[in-house]
């Protein structure tokens, strides 16, 4: 395990990662980007890199991620000094208030990429640098692949229509394609979250559509409709390419943002390239990530071979905003491991509350010591369903959320960004976590990258 370092404790007079660790206050949204929103505002200069300080020194740190593609995301406290302050307020684009299952995670800041992100370069770097991340599994953000001007017919209004009692069924009817008929209703999967499912019979094909909450949270008004086929969870990575291919028929007339996904230039043929060959796109799910929605960490990994499986998945944010936390699963073990050194050196007690809490689940400082030295052991948990043992250090916030989002591996999509996570196995693939990142709900769909068996080359 190479030997990384990010803001140790009492550098730039702060503790751990320098920020306040309880979140800062609650700012009253900030500045949002305008309606063509994909790059500065018009007349503006670009602003130069940060002169010496905190600021610099956090935004600019060796070790922080800064190819992701996003805009620059840093995490706001309560005590930050003048300096700071004043140049957070002159390259602010937005502020976002991070909450989830009435949790509280802290405050973001979106910042100008002038100075702070490397330069996008030509063409041919761009793809370098696509196919570097995705063998590293590290997300990569596509700003602006879909116009979020362009009228669609599903906006983040449309999901609470599908609490109401045999919401599904009359929509499934008005919108499947030729060939295909809506079936007899199936049992629930999930008894506690799924809302309806139905079969759908598609030439030979025999597939499945459902609406289910996100979760179990009284306010959380987060719904997802998926398109799937077989048993869920044991057929997810199924090799059938051919209901598969099904299930992206069926999701393309559902979704019609689909088609202008699938014929994104830049994003297609990045995918071609770093998979040897021909993609589709299959499961599709939308979300409507409601106010205190989203997910926790996780991935979208499958115990199969790579050749055609699943080798990745584009979400696409079609109206409102999200928040994410992306990293690959190795980053994500490493920060992990830096988070449990800071945790060791807090002096001051500041943390006492998190290690309360760890202990709970097993982890005092000693067993979280052993398991974060084993460098195979912890990459293996954390890939486990909800991150294992883990599971509170990582989701608890908002310390670690804030730990992450200043190592730079936040991003918060707007309407007509994207985001490719990559997969290669349940050994080397992103893990995602994700927060709704307005006041009202918003839409995303989230599509499966397959390559064409027989074109794909092992990674």
């Amino acid at each position: 395990m190479t030997e990384k370092k990010i803001f140790g404790p009492g550098e730039g007079g702060r503790s751990g990662h320098g920020r306040s660790q309880r979140g800062g206050g609650r700012g009253s949204g900030g500045a949002r980007r305008s309606p063509k929103g994909r790059g500065r505002d018009r007349g503006s200069q670009p602003l130069a890199e940060p002169p010496e300080g905190f600021f610099r020194a956090l935004v600019l740190a060796p070790d922080r991620e800064r190819e992701g593609g996003g805009w620059p995301v840093i995490s706001i406290g309560e005590e930050e000094d003048e300096g700071f302050r004043q140049e957070l307020e002159r390259r602010l684009v937005r502020r976002v208030p991070i909450v989830r299952r009435g949790r509280e995670h802290g405050e973001w800041a979106v910042l100008r990429p002038d100075g702070l992100v490397p330069p996008r370069g030509r063409p041919r770097r761009q793809r370098a640098l696509f196919t570097e991340r995705h063998t590293a599994a590290r997300p990569v953000v596509f700003r602006g692949i879909l116009d979020p001007r362009e009228r669609r017919e599903l906006s983040g209004r449309d999901g609470e229509r599908f609490f109401e009692p045999y919401a599904l069924g009359p929509w499934l009817d008005a919108r499947l394609p030729h060939g295909a008929r809506r079936a007899e209703a199936l049992a629930p999967e999930d008894p506690e979250r799924d809302l309806e499912r139905f079969a759908i019979e598609f030439g030979e094909h025999r597939l499945w559509v459902k609406s289910s909450r996100l979760s179990t949270f009284d306010r959380d008004r987060s719904v997802r409709l998926r398109v799937s086929f077989g048993e869920e969870g044991e057929d997810d990575a199924s090799r059938d390419e051919a209901r598969q291919v099904a299930t992206g028929e069926i999701g393309r007339a559902l979704f019609d943002a689909t088609r202008a996904i699938e014929e994104a230039n830049e994003l297609r043929e990045r995918l071609e390239i770093v998979l040897g060959g021909g993609v589709y796109f299959a499961q599709h799910i939308a979300y409507w990530n409601a106010p205190h929605g989203g997910a926790l960490f996780h991935h979208d990994a499958f115990e199969e071979e790579l050749e055609g499986g699943q080798r990745g998945v584009v979400y696409t944010q079609l109206d409102g905003a999200t928040a994410w936390l992306a990293l690959s699963l190795e980053d994500l073990a490493v920060r992990v491991g830096e988070f449990a050194s800071w945790l060791e050196e807090d002096e001051d007690g500041e943390l006492d509350e998190l290690r309360e809490e760890l202990a709970v689940d097993g982890l005092e400082p000693e067993s979280l010591r052993t398991l974060v030295g084993d460098w195979r052991g912890l990459r293996r948990e954390l890939a486990l369903p909800g991150c294992g043992r883990l599971a509170r250090l990582v989701n608890r916030g908002p310390e670690f959320t804030a730990f992450l989002a200043d190592a730079g591996h936040a991003a918060v999509l707007e309407a007509g960004d994207a985001i490719y996570l990559p997969n290669h196995g349940l050994e080397r693939t992103a893990m995602h976590s994700v927060f709704c990142a307005g006041p009202r709900p918003g839409l995303g769909l989230s599509l499966a990258v397959r390559g064409v068996r027989g074109k794909v080359p092992g990674a």
